[in-house]
């Protein structure tokens, strides 16, 4: 199971047949859901995915309230351009301490990601 989870109850889901190996606790953009993989799973199995939440994830210079966005390679980013809304920094990035390089990310719904 994930450990990365900050807070928050978290809603998941059962991706089908992932597109390629999944690692737990990594954001992931997948079957036009994206989210939090629960669990490891290699390319081709289902796993499960959380896709609400509060979670540690890395990305460099992150500031609370900057908005987040995934790249079509899957990467996150700060950068909105062509990239898809995908989450709001609730606490910036780290620079000491356990969480070192880590930000906390809300996860936004798809729907809300895409009207905003």
């Amino acid at each position: 199971m994930a450990k990365n989870h900050a807070f928050g109850n978290t809603m998941r889901i059962t991706i089908e047949t992932a597109a390629a190996a999944r690692t737990s606790g990594e954001f992931y953009d997948e079957n036009k859901f994206h989210g939090v993989a629960l669990h490891d799973a290699g390319s081709g199995v289902d796993y499960e995915m959380a896709i609400d939440g509060v979670w540690w994830l890395t990305l460099a210079s992150v500031a609370q309230g900057d908005f987040i966005y995934v790249t079509t390679a899957g990467a996150l980013t700060k950068t909105a351009g062509t990239n898809k809304l995908v989450g709001k920094a609730v606490k910036g990035t780290q620079a000491s301490g356990p969480y070192t390089g880590k930000f906390q990310m809300l996860i936004l719904p798809p729907d809300q990601a895409e009207a905003t």
